[in-house]
């Protein structure tokens, strides 16, 4: 018995409802908070410690970049920090963005799910094209870090 195949016509196609990254979109978790009271907690990666900043979805710096180890109890250190400046300044929602670097980025995106915290994760690529115009002779964590974040506003940090 010979199948046929269903063709959707133009008509019946879905039309996106953003030209930000699909998987990638936030904005509606944004509107419904207020831009002031979402937070974006960046983190840049390396082999034994990390860098993040703490920043609402303006760019407002909330904690400056900070260095932590990649052991436990620096981690949770981290986790409480972070929770008590989400407190402190009204933070309603928000989400941790983690670029990615080989394996070193699985330390830190492990710790953040299980404290209840949705990750995402941007690619290294992405870093940099959010970052070169920005700073074009200048690799620096701290560059790096607002690179991410401005990756993160645009719908670049996937889930």
């Amino acid at each position: 018995m010979a199948r046929t195949r269903v063709r959707i016509g133009k008509s019946q196609r879905r039309r996106p409802t953003s030209v930000s990254k699909p998987r990638g979109v936030l904005h509606p978790r944004v509107q419904q908070v207020g831009p002031e009271h979402f937070g974006i907690v960046c983190f840049d990666c390396a082999k034994v410690r990390s860098k993040f900043l703490l920043a609402d979805f303006y760019g407002r710096v909330l904690i400056p970049p900070t260095h932590v180890d990649h052991t436990r109890p620096a981690l949770e250190g981290a986790i409480a920090q972070i929770r008590e400046a989400f407190v402190q300044h009204q933070l309603r929602d928000g989400l941790v963005v983690i670029e990615r670097t080989g394996r070193y980025h699985r330390v830190v995106q492990r710790a953040f799910t299980a404290a209840a915290f949705e990750t995402r994760i941007v690619h290294p690529f992405v870093t940099q094209q959010y970052r070169q115009p920005v700073a074009p002779g200048n690799k620096t964590d701290d560059e790096d870090l607002a690179a991410i974040h401005r990756a993160t506003v645009t719908g670049c940090a996937l889930v």
